[in-house]
């Protein structure tokens, strides 16, 4: 009788290992209350193309579209329209500059519990973002996957932290502080808020 209880004890807590498992290499991802859902997020806060140390492009307004059409997912693809966009060397505002885009942002989550880690990646083949500014030009071409985002869950908020890394691009047009030539020193950098979309 023992030897059977115990058996049976063993089969339910491997069942439910395995279960705890399953759950695990599934892993976090991309939810909603209802589907489809669609994510329109207008930045509370500067969304900004760091070149190198010193310049910088910044833009006051970004407007970012996507959505979950079916269900939850590991990823999620958003498209941005920038601007009220400026270049900058170091603190000096050099004037306006003009971003033209067909890419869009496709984000993931590798990992963590609170706040939850992932990486984003430029996307759309044959796409440029491309920065104008006075007779400077540059263009960023889909790459990645490039760390680092964070998300941060309270309820149903979510908070999102971009200092995306490493990123490449090309100076076709000499810019302010930087020569013709391609470089791989570019960091997008953003925060914003929405309550559509988290990870869970």
């Amino acid at each position: 009788m023992k030897t059977g209880l115990s058996a049976a004890l063993l089969s339910t807590i491997s069942l439910l290992l395995l279960a705890v498992a399953s759950s695990s290499a599934l892993g976090a991802e991309f939810e909603a209350t209802v589907y489809p859902m669609t994510f329109s997020n207008v930045n509370a806060t500067e969304h900004s193309f760091n070149l190198n140390s010193t310049e910088k492009v910044v833009c006051e307004g970004a407007f970012l579209k996507g959505g979950l059409p079916t269900g939850r997912s590991p990823k999620l693809v958003l498209t941005p329209e920038y601007s009220g966009c400026r270049y900058y060397e170091g603190s000096t505002n050099l004037g306006l500059a003009t971003i033209s885009n067909k890419c869009s942002y496709e984000f993931t989550i590798t990992g963590g519990s609170g706040p939850y880690s992932g990486k984003m990646k430029i996307i759309n083949s044959g796409c440029q973002i491309l920065i104008t500014s006075g007779s400077c030009e540059l263009y960023f071409e889909p790459q990645g996957p490039n760390a680092n985002v964070k998300y941060e869950v309270s309820g149903w908020e979510m908070k999102w932290t971009l200092e995306v890394s490493s990123l490449k691009y090309t100076v076709s047009h000499a810019c302010p502080g930087i020569a013709i030539g391609s470089y791989g020193t570019g960091e997008y950098a953003a925060k914003f808020r929405d309550e559509k979309i988290i990870v869970h």
